[in-house]
C-alpha cells in the first residue's frame, strides 16, 4: 500500500512537470504535501508509537554523556577552588610580611634584624618592592581564576538545569506514549465492539425463535392444567405417594389406644 502510493504520487508530479512546466511548483509542492499525509496515515499507529519509544530510548546515552560531563566539570572546578584557596592563602601570607616590613619603616630603626641577620632599611624597600609586586601578581592570578571558576560553575549550573530538564521530559514523553497505547487498545476494543454489533440479524432472529418457544411450551402448560377441569378427569398429580387414608385412620387409633391404656 505505502509502495503503491509513493508510486503513484510520482507518477502525477512527472506528468504536472511535463504538462506545466515550472509553473507546475506549487502545485507539486501540494501534492508532495498529499503524498506525505498519505503515507504517514499508511503508517500503523503502534508502528508510530514503537519509533517514538525507540527515539526515546536513543536519549539514553545522550543523558549518560551529559552526566559523565557534568561530573568531570564538577572535579575540574574542585580542583580550581582548591587551588585558588591556596593562592589566597599564600596573598594572606604575604600580605601580613608586607605590613611587618612596612611598619618597620615607619619608625627610626636603620635596621631591620630577623633570624641573626640585619637589613638596611633600603634592602628593606627593595625586598618590599619585590614583595608586593608578587603579590598583585599573585592578587590579578587569583581574580582571573575566580572569573573562570565563576563562569564554569554558571555553566555547570546551566548544564546540570538542562540535564534535569531532559530527564523530566523524557519521564514525561514515556508517561504520554504509555497513555497513548492504553488509549489505543481502548479505540481497538471499542472496534471489535462495533464490529461485533454490526450485525445482530442473527441474534434478533435467535431472540425471536426462543420467544416462540417459550410461548409454546407455555400454551402446553396451560393446555395440560386445563383439561382435567373441563373433560372431567380426576387429576393426578405424580411423582407424590399419599397413603391410604383407611390405613392413616387404623395408624393414628392405634396410638390413641395405646396412649389410653397406658
Amino acid at each position: 500500500m505505502l509502495k503503491k502510493t509513493l508510486l503513484v504520487g510520482g507518477s502525477v508530479a512527472l506528468v504536472l512537470a511535463l504538462l506545466f512546466g515550472t509553473s507546475i511548483v506549487p502545485y507539486a509542492k501540494s501534492g508532495l504535501r498529499n503524498v506525505q499525509e498519505s503515507v504517514k496515515r499508511a503508517i500503523p499507529v503502534h508502528a508510530q508509537l514503537d519509533a517514538a519509544r525507540e527515539q526515546i530510548r536513543a536519549i539514553g546515552p545522550e543523558v549518560r554523556d551529559m552526566v559523565a560531563k557534568v561530573a568531570s566539570e564538577k572535579v575540574a572546578i574542585l580542583n580550581l577552588e582548591k587551588e585558588i584557596e591556596g593562592l589566597a592563602a599564600q596573598v594572606k601570607e604575604e600580605e601580613v610580611k608586607i605590613v611587618s616590613l612596612r611598619d618597620h619603616l615607619k619608625g627610626e630603626q636603620q635596621f631591620y634584624v630577623t633570624k641573626g641577620r640585619a637589613f638596611t632599611n633600603e634592602q628593606v624597600r627593595n625586598d618590599l618592592q619585590k614583595r608586593f609586586d608578587r603579590l598583585k601578581s599573585t592578587q590579578n592570578r587569583m581574580n582571573s581564576m575566580q572569573q573562570v571558576l565563576d563562569a564554569r560553575q554558571a555553566a555547570l549550573d546551566a548544564a546540570i538545569a538542562k540535564l534535569d530538564e531532559t530527564k523530566a521530559q523524557r519521564h514525561e514523553l514515556e508517561v504520554i506514549v504509555e497513555e497513548l497505547e492504553a488509549r489505543m487498545r481502548v479505540v481497538e476494543v471499542q472496534q471489535q465492539a462495533n464490529h461485533l454489533n454490526l450485525d445482530t440479524s442473527q441474534l434478533s432472529a435467535a431472540r425471536k425463535m426462543m420467544n416462540e418457544v417459550r410461548a409454546r411450551i407455555e400454551a402446553a402448560e396451560q393446555e395440560a392444567s386445563l383439561l382435567p377441569k373441563y373433560l372431567g378427569e380426576i387429576p393426578v398429580e405424580t411423582g407424590v405417594i399419599h397413603e391410604d387414608i383407611e390405613e392413616q385412620i387404623d395408624a393414628y387409633f392405634d396410638r390413641g389406644s395405646e396412649r389410653v391404656s397406658s
